[in-house]
């Protein structure tokens, strides 16, 4: 998220700033790197929620994410987004 929005806290507060980032964070998508391919498959603990953006897609490769999600009732209390080393590079911020 700081990369998206080109600040320091990786911390968003309320539906504005979570519109924002959203908005932001997908436009362009999908693209070469990043198509979202899932294989359906997923794990959830009742609390936790966690699923995975192969690098190997079967047409195609992308960068390969994990997405981890708690989850406090209906509403996600913390997500995180897990990079590899792929696509970390693009992370880094370019001035």
């Amino acid at each position: 998220m700081p990369r998206i929005l080109d600040q320091q806290s990786g911390v968003l507060l309320g539906h504005d700033e979570l519109r924002h980032f959203f908005l932001k964070g997908t436009a362009g998508r999908p693209n070469e790197l990043v198509r979202w391919y899932r294989t359906g498959r997923y794990m959830f603990d009742g609390c936790t929620l966690i699923w995975e953006y192969p690098r190997q897609a079967p047409e195609f490769e992308q960068v390969d994410l994990v997405e981890v999600m708690e989850l406090a009732g209906p509403r996600i209390a913390h997500h995180r987004i897990y990079w590899d080393w792929f696509g970390t590079p693009l992370l880094e911020r370019h001035r």
